[in-house]
């Protein structure tokens, strides 16, 4: 009986870290999606409305592995990539995108991690049930320890998101009070100049 409950408080530390690891990985996913989302947007002058909708729409039931690969041609690129081609618009839009630009080996490296992570997440979800044997108490030690790194390796990528988000939302707040500014009633709608 003793064995037992053992045993019970093991699988129970195990699926506490499944889904401590399965939050991890939601909001990974959440803020690669954030990211990519916000990364264009497009605000017609007739209706006042912006593409933000159906941005949101297009995105909500893509993987973290379709949104991944988004990420890297919708925002985060190297520096010798050129003017990135923007959404069609019409002529009584606006337009603005953010994006993330830095050097090819970063990009490369950054690349491989996240892929490594939505394989890690894949493996979680749909693979781990079959390599855990629930009775055999070094089956959950050995699954609990995997668990541990998975985590030590997600944790540097959440903390490199947020930072990505952070610094979008500094930069959307000195875009909204340039629009705001005389300035640039000034630079982008002069009157009477030619």
């Amino acid at each position: 009986m003793e064995k037992e409950e053992g045993s019970d408080k093991n699988n129970n530390e195990v699926l506490r870290k499944i889904g401590r690891n399965l939050i991890l990985f939601q909001q990974l996913e959440h803020m690669i999606k954030h990211l990519v989302i916000t990364a264009e947007q497009t605000i017609t002058l007739k209706d006042k409305k912006t593409n933000l909708k159906q941005r949101k729409d297009d995105c909500h039931k893509k993987t973290m592995g379709m949104m991944a690969g988004k990420f890297f041609t919708d925002y985060y690129t190297t520096l010798d990539k050129g003017e990135s081609e923007s959404t069609e618009i019409s002529d009584n839009s606006f337009s603005f995108k953010f994006e993330t630009k830095c050097e090819e080996e970063h990009y490369e490296d950054r690349k491989k991690t996240l892929s490594l992570l939505v394989n890690e997440r894949n493996d979680l979800i749909h693979h781990l049930l079959p390599k855990w044997n629930m009775s055999d108490p070094e089956s959950s030690v050995d699954i609990e320890c995997y668990l541990d790194k998975q985590r030590e390796k997600i944790l540097p990528e959440l903390a490199f998101f947020k930072e990505q988000i952070r610094n979008r939302d500094v930069l959307r707040k000195q875009l909204a009070e340039y629009l705001l500014s005389d300035k640039a009633k000034k630079e982008l709608f002069p009157v009477g100049e030619q």
